[in-house]
């Protein structure tokens, strides 16, 4: 398809085009005030390393993830451009903590090599682009045109829906599945003037339609639509924002824009650099969206009044307001930028800070309040370079970095809390104010408890976040109940979830726990263990005039005629739960098969709340 903007226009003419369609994004762009930015400050907040890229030899695991996403069914899917079998890139899967890593694609080479994106259809199907590969392959990398690709989440059925010849665009290097249910992406190279395009692909078709052709560069690198897309983004009344590392007029970048009938516009050329790389609206825009006001914000990688880089939003059509300009010591070169739950922008950039190492920054929609999350330091255990960001169902920011200790292999991180449990988890009702312990990762040092949503300022937190000390309030003590507990963190908004449940008991009797073995025999323990084993019947009652909360049996013990010694095939702790008086329950253990007969020592060890018991027994074993 040709070019929507006409060649042969003058400038002036081309403005007053562009004026006059732009009009239509009134619905985007409404009119608003903002105040001053203030200093950047630094809230330390813990970069949890969930993945260690190159940590399963020789590489098989990836290096240098390139995209992120949280799956429908809550897992966290990226791409890693290199590594793999054969090594040239993967497609990984995880759980959200980290757990369960999977490769369940690599690439070699004929279907793809450097993976750099990857989306999600509603219908669960993965879609992504790799920048090599393909048509033109060789094994001295990197080479070939580029693929468009498609698996499901488990890494089945993957095919290469489109195998790039240089017409349609070549090298392709962002996706975006559409609100009307079409895939649109962008290419760096190829196509009309070779200078790339924005490509269209409907999912059950067959083949890919060139949407807009990107105007050849001048011998100064000037141009009218832009070069080297950065960016592709949709606003909610289905417009096309692309965002152009270079070229146009000035030569330090564009935004286009393009109706729902494929009409490209150019939205706004970026002013150009003075001698010191300095202007007053950024150069090269890294990333564009809509906010949830209806306002566009971005991100230049160049430029700006310390031509560091700069965070933007329009409000006017002439042109757009910085919110904040990068001085480096906060950053610089911002590449990512998204909008959390809470209406805050987080980004990141992949240089500055206090180690060099790029940042983590949060900062509100007026541009008052700039906050630095995290500094990353070229050396440091928790990466460097950050590039895609988003933010987990569960409220946290979850990242990659390109860099692990100077080394180009890279990690998925977690910024933000996780509360594992809370020490004790009991308290007597009418206790006076006592210190309760929560256990977990990513506290940050201004995070708060919330105690049946109530906060409570820590008095200490550990510098590796993953301790919190707080002291609970007699007043909150006074009354018996069953208190859900948080740790709320004022920087993303998250709260932790599901809150972990701390019980104020009713002072009161004593309690006393009964042990009785029923019978032993010889019969099928667990599927896990389908032999004939020996199972022991205990009965457990509580025979005092007080709760028995929180029963277990941490140590159970048998020992056989020859002496030989077993635990039970059990996890330990057992949990029995809460016994109130005069209540029993039964629990039964499970011992190997090669328990001889005869008699036998029966050790166990239990504890409830505030108190303990045990015995040993006499069994005979048949």
């Amino acid at each position: 398809m040709p070019n929507r903007i006409k060649k042969g226009q003058t400038t002036q003419a081309k403005h007053r085009r562009t004026l006059c369609f732009l009009l239509s994004m009134v619905a985007i762009l409404l009119f608003g005030l903002f105040g001053s930015p203030q200093m950047a400050r630094a809230i330390p907040m813990p970069a949890v390393t969930l993945h260690q890229f190159g940590s399963v030899p020789p590489n098989y695991d990836g290096l240098v993830p390139s995209s992120l996403l949280q799956g429908q069914d809550g897992m966290l899917y990226g791409t890693a451009e290199f590594g793999g079998l054969p090594g040239y890139g993967v497609v990984f899967k995880m759980n959200i903590d980290g757990s369960s890593f999977q490769v369940i694609h690599s690439f070699v080479g004929l279907d793809g090599e450097a993976p750099n994106s990857l989306v999600q259809a509603p219908d669960g199907t993965l879609y992504g682009t790799t920048q090599y590969g393909g048509i033109g392959f060789t094994p001295i990398t990197p080479s070939g045109l580029g693929v468009l690709f498609q698996l499901n989440t488990d890494g089945s059925n993957f095919q290469v829906r489109h195998l790039f010849t240089g017409t349609e665009g070549a090298n392709p290097n962002h996706v975006l599945f559409g609100q009307d249910g079409t895939i649109y992406g962008t290419t760096i190279s190829g196509g009309m003037n070779n200078t790339g395009v924005v490509f269209e692909y409907y999912p059950y078709g067959s083949s890919i339609s060139v949407r807009f052709n990107f105007d050849p560069l001048t011998s100064t690198g000037q141009n009218y639509s832009g070069n080297y897309p950065t960016s592709i983004s949709q606003t909610s009344n289905g417009f096309l924002l692309i965002t152009m590392a270079s070229g146009g007029e000035y030569g330090s970048g564009t935004i286009l824009l393009s109706d729902f009938t494929g009409f490209f516009s150019l939205f706004y050329a970026f002013s150009p650099l003075d001698a010191n790389g300095d202007n007053s609206d950024g150069a090269g825009p890294t990333c564009l969206l809509q906010g949830s006001d209806g306002y566009l914000y971005g991100t230049t990688k160049y430029g700006g009044a310390n031509g560091k880089g700069t965070v933007f939003k329009f409000i006017t059509i002439p042109g757009p307001t910085i919110l904040h300009n990068f001085t480096g010591s906060d950053g610089a070169f911002p590449t990512h930028l998204i909008q959390g739950v809470n209406g805050n922008l987080f980004g990141t950039t992949v240089s500055g800070g206090t180690y060099s190492g790029g940042v983590t920054f949060a900062l509100d929609p007026y541009g008052i309040s700039f906050d630095i999350l995290h500094y990353f330091a070229l050396t440091g255990p928790d990466g460097a370079d950050p590039e895609a960001l988003i933010q987990g169902s569960d409220g946290c920011l979850y990242g990659e970095c390109e860099f692990l200790r100077d080394r180009d292999s890279g990690n998925v991180y977690r910024i933000g809390p996780k509360l594992n449990f809370i020490s004790p988890n009991m308290f007597f009702a009418g206790s006076d104010t006592s210190p309760l312990v929560a256990v977990g990762s990513g506290f940050a040092q201004n995070d708060v408890l919330l105690w049946d949503n109530i906060p409570i300022q820590p008095e200490a937190v550990s510098d590796d976040g993953t301790q919190m000390l707080v002291m609970i309030p007699a007043a909150l003590l006074a009354v018996p109940g069953t208190n859900p507990v948080q740790i709320y963190d004022p920087n993303t908004g998250v709260v932790t979830l599901p809150p972990d449940p701390c019980f104020v008991l009713p002072r009161g009797g004593t309690p006393r726990i009964r042990l009785l073995v029923r019978r032993v025999i010889r019969g099928y323990v667990p599927a896990s263990h389908p032999e004939k084993g020996v199972l022991v019947s205990l009965f457990v009652s509580n025979v005092g005039n007080g709760t028995a909360y929180n029963t277990k049996l941490p140590a159970v013990q048998l020992t056989d005629k020859n002496k030989a010694a077993f635990s039970p095939l059990n996890p330990l702790p057992i949990f029995v739960g809460n016994l109130p008086p005069g209540s029993s329950t039964s629990v039964t253990l499970f011992f190997p098969s090669n328990v001889v007969s005869g008699p036998a020592v029966l050790l166990i060890k239990g504890t409830f709340y505030n108190g303990s018991f045990g015995g040993t027994f006499k069994i005979n074993v048949p």
